[in-house]
């Protein structure tokens, strides 16, 4: 995924939205803007990258190394509200 920032700064725009969109497509990542000055996109973004580490995790692409320190309970749920509607990516128990 890459995200653009700063959105509000339109002004100071260094990169076309087509060209920074193109180039994300053509490396086979998701675009999107935000601006947490305006408060534009930042829950969206965090959910759709969430939501894709979740889903690697789940498939076993993306290996999770826990120390001591960590406390992770597999099989728990968390549940993230928000006004976006995001869907599951699985319905495993990591």
């Amino acid at each position: 995924m890459v995200v653009g920032n700063k959105t509000d700064l339109e002004e100071k725009r260094k990169i076309p939205y087509e060209t920074a969109e193109k180039m994300a497509k053509d490396r086979g990542m998701e675009y999107i803007e935000t601006s947490a000055k305006q408060s534009k996109n930042i829950d969206e973004a965090f959910l759709k990258l969430t939501s894709f580490v979740h889903e690697k995790i789940c498939k076993g692409t993306i290996e999770v190394k826990r120390s001591p320190h960590m406390k992770i309970n597999t099989g728990s749920l968390v549940q993230v509200k928000s006004d976006s509607k995001v869907e599951r990516a699985s319905n495993c128990a990591c």
